[in-house]
């Protein structure tokens, strides 16, 4: 069996919604950072390749024309139907689905189980419209996410060890996004002691937010990078 088809249903939507706290504040946390980098504009298409169950279309509740969501598991897009009968969900590989030109493309925590020969920036360059932005997230194995995947890999059904083939740095992904044909308009990273503290409180959680959003450098465990068609 494919290994993602052997993510339980809605499983990355459930932990937003229903799990432990730690996984609860990451991944909101991660989809507000993202959301808060795309304007609230009716006259805009955003498209997020690897979409999962719809966790990006979940907490982003601003205006656009067409939502679109993409992912080749198909237990994962059923559920997003679901769950979310307003935006558009496809099965199918970005590469060959013939989507329509998109000013936004948002592909968070996919680039780590992909090839690392894919081509599939170059494929999201192209159903970009000019001056269009793609937003990228993916672990920052520069930073202390090693161990916590190591440790994360003892206690969860989905063994990251196995799946992330593709481990980014910093360093490396500013190379790899710029021979796509990008320009990289900002990379930060996210994630030094916030979702850990969320464990006690996420009202505390969240008011260190900000101030980790000061502090962290090159150190977060998640990189995140803005990418502009050039």
């Amino acid at each position: 069996m494919d290994p993602y088809e052997a993510i339980p249903e809605g499983y990355y939507l459930k932990v937003m919604t229903e799990g432990w706290r730690v996984q609860r504040f990451w991944h909101r946390h991660k989809f507000s950072e993202i959301s808060a980098r795309i304007p609230d504009d009716p006259n805009i298409t955003i498209l997020d390749v690897g979409c999962g169950p719809g966790g990006f279309f979940y907490q982003h509740r601003k205006k656009a024309k067409v939502k679109i969501g993409v992912d080749f598991a198909k237990s994962q897009i059923k559920y997003a139907k679901k769950v979310m009968p307003d935006v558009k969900w496809v099965c199918a590989n970005v590469e060959k689905a013939g989507l329509p030109k998109a000013d936004y493309v948002v592909f968070s925590e996919v680039l780590e189980h992909l090839s690392p020969k894919t081509k599939i920036l170059k494929s999201i360059h192209n159903v970009l419209k000019k001056n269009g932005k793609l937003i990228l997230t993916t672990p920052n194995y520069a930073s202390l996410w090693p161990f916590i995947e190591k440790m994360w890999d003892m206690v969860s059904p989905v063994k990251y060890e196995e799946q992330h083939i593709n481990p980014q740095t910093p360093k490396t992904l500013k190379k790899l996004v710029e021979s796509s044909g990008f320009r990289l308009t900002e990379l930060k990273t996210i994630f030094l002691f916030t979702p850990f503290v969320a464990f006690i409180s996420d009202d505390l959680a969240m008011r260190l937010a900000n101030l980790e959003r000061k502090m962290t450098g090159p150190l977060g465990c998640v990189m995140i990078a803005v990418c502009e068609k050039k």
